[in-house]
């Protein structure tokens, strides 16, 4: 936490803190709403929050968030799954685990037995284009495709279609959530 909060330039860690807790309070009221109900709900988070000139990104599970900037598309998420561990561990090369059943085992998620919220500070530059998706994208479509779909000059809106059009080409087997963002470019007074 510290040390993300001083990569972002930041020397108050209650802005690396905040989204967290924010994440483990959510977290205990769906266990506790879970326990009522006699259920064991949880789900994948990844959060966005912008104040300029940072973002911070908040994931628990193994929904993802891309960033793609000078033509470089990069993630800024781990997936917090069992094939990710084995692959930390080495027990698992990365191909494997692509082929892998334990993929989509999540280890941490919202309302799981474990959560650990990862939190990311990162810059905002205004050409960046952000992309958050849930595992429904990433299952059938791949970082390539990704990029070359946030690359192109058309609005996000269209982005998004265009991708999730390609899982549903593809047999989509899991729900697709996606949200791509871009900052408005500077106005100047006149």
């Amino acid at each position: 936490v510290v040390q993300a909060a001083k990569d972002a330039g930041l020397e108050d860690v209650r802005f690396i803190e905040q989204p967290r807790d924010a994440v483990m309070e959510a977290h205990q009221k769906l266990v506790r709403k879970g326990e009522a109900e006699g259920r064991k709900p949880a789900t994948t988070l990844t959060m966005f929050a912008g104040f300029w000139p940072r973002v911070f990104i908040v994931n628990a599970g193994d929904s993802r968030y891309y960033r793609l900037r000078s033509g470089r598309l990069e993630r800024f998420t781990v997936d917090q799954t069992m094939a990710e561990v084995m692959v930390e561990t080495g027990a698992l090369t990365r191909e494997k685990a692509e082929s892998s059943r334990l993929k989509h085992v999540l280890w941490s998620a919202v309302g799981n037995e474990e959560i650990r919220p990862e939190v990311r500070a990162l810059d905002i530059v205004r050409s960046d284009r952000h992309l958050l998706c849930t595992d429904g994208l990433t299952k059938h479509v791949s970082d390539e495709e990704i990029k070359d779909g946030m690359s192109r000059d058309i609005p996000s809106e269209q982005t998004v279609r265009g991708l999730i059009n390609l899982v549903i080409e593809r047999g989509g087997t899991d729900n697709v959530t996606i949200t791509m963002m871009r900052i408005a470019p500077q106005t100047t007074a006149r």
